[in-house]
């Protein structure tokens, strides 16, 4: 069964109008299929569905189909991005455009029940936050012995109860927190109902491919390409390197023949692109600095376990990875790695090892690689000893926000929403307040909430800040700062006791 078609334009023939089409790749620029993009847009077609991670960031990725006014409705974990020059998809499109925004995890996890003929699930991810609104709600849990479903209206102010154990940061010196993970799973909390995700047709980019349609990933390439492939009635392959059946290893086979219809060879061989490092500038507080993103980076690599599973957020929190050298933590990526270490130059770059950030990363020696699914079950599953995560804004009962703000025209949930079901110690990195001055410590939070009551620790470039069970307590201010300059700074109440 020879799977393999002469060009792209061949490869995308017999779309029509209206089709649900999903789009493989990570990031701004990682692993999108982008011969398929520029054919499939060619076609000229109108009142399409696409579904993707994020739009890219330049017209050969999905953006393209907002572009041209051929998409009605797009449906992903980012419409838009905090801080870049990437247009939203609203803005971007030349029709109105109708946007569903689904968490990564979920994103993936409903591509999987399409493909595995399964019917809607239940998901404890976003239950407490405005995703939420309008989907069916159940409660499962231990305090119900008997497992009955609750019918009917949500919990009280639509928030899943806080974890008593959340109110109880610990320190470095601390045990694992994996078993207060596998308890906290089990406690009663608020699930939604989601719905599989049927594609008619998937873009997906692969390594390799031999003529049967079986497909090799590599490196940290893989993450959205097999749940996009099992959704999707068509399939279609963009791939590096084409060889004759039974020259890919048994072992070397990531995504079987049966789930791809059409391989193509890309044209011309792929030009890597990387997000941008963030800068190292210091913000200025009256006469004072604070840390550098660097510095913070190290400040946060110090208060994290002793050893176990951390999985960084883009932004901030990817400088701790370049602080850990000689230490026994192991890097978590929602893209699909386990171990990775300090990052690295574009020219030192592999186009296929990059962290969620989409910058490129030198791998451990032990290091996996595997799909966006794994991935988020390592995380929803209780298996990470911390998060680190950034945050436009923390309040003073331990919710954050950190996906969407008027000025963005959009959302960019990514994974968060999938890491806080368990995620062993929360810490939340960022500037103490916006550019303006405003503080970002608050009362209660002014953007839609990402987590409820689940903040542990907030590192800022002036100061770390704990949760207790009491409140918010100031632990730390950065050199050349007093309490009074923080608290000065920090709209929410602090109680203060320094270490």
């Amino acid at each position: 069964m020879d799977k393999v078609v002469g060009s792209a334009a061949d490869a995308v023939a017999g779309m029509t109008d209206g089709d649900v089409l999903g789009i493989s790749g990570f990031g701004v620029s990682h692993g999108f299929p982008t011969e398929l993009i520029a054919a499939g847009a060619g076609l000229g077609l109108r009142d399409l569905t696409i579904v993707c991670n994020s739009l890219g960031s330049t017209d050969a990725h999905p953006l393209l189909f907002a572009q041209r006014g051929q998409a009605r409705k797009l449906i992903a974990a980012f419409s838009a991005r905090a801080g870049r020059t990437v247009q939203s998809a609203a803005s971007a499109s030349s029709v109105e455009l109708e946007v569903e925004l689904v968490p990564q995890g979920i994103l993936v996890e409903r591509l999987r029940a399409a493909g595995a003929g399964m019917g809607p699930f239940y998901s404890p991810v976003g239950a407490d936050t405005e995703l939420a609104h309008g989907k069916e709600r159940r409660r499962f849990g231990s305090d119900n012995p008997h497992n009955q479903l609750r019918q009917g209206q949500p919990s009280p102010d639509n928030q899943l109860s806080p974890d008593s154990q959340n109110n109880q940061p610990r320190q470095d010196n601390q045990p694992s927190r994996d078993s207060q993970n596998s308890q906290h799973s089990q406690l009663s909390r608020d699930f939604v109902l989601e719905y599989p995700l049927h594609l008619d047709v998937a873009f997906i980019y692969a390594a390799v491919a031999d003529r049967s349609g079986n497909l090799g990933f590599r490196g940290t390439s893989e993450n959205f390409g097999p749940s996009f492939a099992k959704g999707a009635k068509l399939v279609i392959a963009q791939v590096d390197e084409i060889v004759e059946t039974g020259e890919i290893s048994l072992e070397d086979i990531d995504l079987p023949g049966i789930f791809v219809d059409r391989v193509v060879r890309s044209r011309s061989p792929r030009i890597p692109t990387w997000s941008p490092a963030r800068g190292q500038d210091r913000r200025r507080y009256g006469e004072r600095f604070g840390l550098t993103p660097g510095e913070m980076g190290a400040r946060i690599a110090a208060l994290l376990p002793r050893s176990g599973y951390v999985n960084l957020g883009v932004g901030l929190p990817t400088q701790v990875s370049d602080h850990l050298q000689g230490r026994d933590i192991t890097l978590h990526g929602e893209n699909g790695v386990l171990g990775y270490t300090d990052r690295l130059s574009a020219e030192a770059a592999d186009p296929d090892a990059f962290n969620a950030g989409g910058e490129p990363v030198r791998l451990s020696p032990g290091a996996s690689v595997f799909d966006s699914v794994e991935a988020f079950e390592m995380a929803r599953g209780g298996h990470l000893s911390a998060v680190v995560l950034g945050a436009f804004e923390v309040d003073s009962t331990g919710s954050f926000a950190n996906w969407t703000t008027p000025e963005m025209g959009g959302g960019a949930l990514g994974g968060a929403m999938d890491l806080l079901v368990n995620p062993g110690k929360l810490i939340i990195a960022m500037r103490h307040t916006e550019r303006s001055g405003r503080p970002k410590v608050v009362t209660a939070v002014h953007y839609p909430v990402t987590g409820t009551n689940c903040v542990d620790l907030v590192v800022t470039d002036i100061a770390v800040i704990e949760r207790d069970a009491g409140g918010l307590v100031l632990r730390e201010t950065a050199a050349g700062f007093t309490v009074d300059d923080v608290v000065a700074r920090t709209e929410a109440r602090l109680r203060v006791d320094l270490w």
